[in-house]
């Protein structure tokens, strides 16, 4: 039960962000580095029929932020720092499919807390961040 209610307790914090400042991350289509009530600075994706409407893509709060995304038409990666310290604490990278009918989120996420493993998924991937546009807050 406390799961449950942790849960939604979760999901009403991430859908009823305000968003009160924002920046759109280059290459990129409605995807944009938003910061909400709490000051910290996340990806959110705007509605394409309704811009004033966002959703949180990612959801780093307690004190974490983003401040650099580097960006191209299929991938979003950005380093998450101490919003304080700016000492990173972890790395996200967003795969952005294209638009294909009614479906709700064109992405996939991908966290990692280990450079050698970030590192490794870069490699996977093929992203090379020196190819990329930067965007920074």
């Amino acid at each position: 039960m406390k799961r449950i209610i942790l849960c939604l307790v979760m999901l009403l914090l991430t859908v009823s962000c305000d968003i009160t400042r924002s920046k759109q991350i280059k290459e990129t289509q409605n995807f944009y580095l938003a910061t909400t009530t709490a000051d910290n600075v996340n990806i959110a994706h705007a509605d394409p029929a309704n811009q004033d409407y966002y959703i949180l893509v990612t959801s780093y709060g307690a004190g974490w932020t983003i401040h650099t995304a580097y960006s191209n038409s299929q991938f979003i990666v950005a380093i998450i720092t101490d919003q304080k310290t700016e000492i990173v604490q972890g790395y996200v990278i967003i795969e952005i499919f294209p638009a294909c009918g009614n479906t709700d989120e064109s992405w996939s996420i991908e966290d990692y807390y280990n450079k050698n493993a970030f590192e490794e998924a870069l490699r996977r991937k093929k992203i090379m961040l020196s190819d990329m546009s930067i965007t920074k807050w």
